[in-house]
């Protein structure tokens, strides 16, 4: 049998639960999975046939530490999906800068980092006229860092507490995003499109708990299978080309995720490669497409 080394983290040794109907799937297909915490420095990468990455949640709290570990891989010769180049690109959410720059809709946003005025960075917001605003971390998952902040434009105690959350932001992430409160979020929620290799798998929808904006299930959001509209389809395809040109191929997984900006057209919101919730509860047929495409890449089917 081919090995895979699935890589995760200290808090799921088993991967996490989203990820484990792939392991059956694999082994029927001749394809040995391990699970290791990718900072275990026990593990030798190079033992398997390919290594996997999955559940590395913890990668937000020491982006340099898990981009080092990746590119340590590559350099020894380890098979790595994604490979090293697109999870330092993938982990930093300024690559939505140069989407954008490529002709990819995307939500409008004020960027702060490190050096720049966190007061420079919310008077644009204001003079762009957005007085619901959400600042949220250029590395981040799982909404961490993410917060709401309504009245600003009048509001001084306001805008002190989103001059400081982006100065903590930038601080403690190295730099923050300010983007428009999008009512559809709450509304009509979140759409996630699914690819293997390039191809069309499911997309679901992700909507917020009662009096949340939140779509995260840890948040009490929901998901349900949905199929996309032509717009959202099209406007994910893009983000997938996009990603496929820097790569040289298709990305094994990616999850675009898209909302309905302030006109009502969907915007990317995020593109996931490295840990994307799969949703494959709900789309157990997806599963199976992807141990397959696992299975031709190991040469065992």
């Amino acid at each position: 049998m081919a090995e895979l080394l699935l890589a995760s983290c200290a808090e799921f040794p088993r991967l996490d639960p989203d990820s484990t109907p792939l392991l059956p799937l694999l082994h029927d297909r001749g394809v040995a999975c391990r699970v290791a915490a990718w900072d275990d420095p026990q593990v030798d990468w190079a033992d398997a046939d390919a290594v996997l990455v999955r559940s590395t949640w913890d990668y937000v709290d020491r982006r340099d530490a898990f981009v080092a570990w990746a590119d340590r891989l590559e350099d020894a010769g380890v098979r790595l999906w994604p490979g090293a180049d697109l999870v330092t690109w993938i982990t930093e959410k300024s690559y939505l800068r140069g989407l954008e720059a490529g002709g990819i809709r995307t939500l409008p946003t004020v960027w702060a980092g490190p050096q720049d005025d966190p007061v420079a960075a919310v008077a644009a917001v204001r003079d762009r006229g957005w007085d619901d605003v959400v600042a949220k971390p250029v590395v981040g998952a799982g909404a961490s860092g993410l917060r709401r902040f309504t009245g600003v434009r009048d509001s001084q105690s306001e805008t002190l507490a989103l001059i400081e959350h982006v100065r903590e932001l930038a601080r403690s992430t190295g730099g923050a995003m300010l983007q428009p409160y999008l009512p559809a979020v709450a509304g009509a929620g979140e759409t996630s499109v699914f690819f293997c290799e390039g191809a069309l798998t499911h997309a679901v929808r992700k909507t917020a708990a009662e009096g949340d904006f939140r779509v995260q299930v840890e948040h009490g959001g929901t998901a349900t299978r949905v199929e996309p509209g032509r717009d959202e389809l099209d406007l994910a395809t893009l983000a997938v080309a996009a990603v496929a040109a820097r790569e040289g191929t298709a990305p094994l997984i990616a999850r675009v995720d898209l909302v309905g900006d302030l006109d009502g057209r969907p915007g990317v919101i995020e593109v996931e490669l490295i840990e994307p919730c799969l949703f494959l509860g709900v789309a157990p047929d997806a599963a199976a497409t992807i141990a397959d495409a696992i299975a031709r890449r190991l040469g065992v089917r």
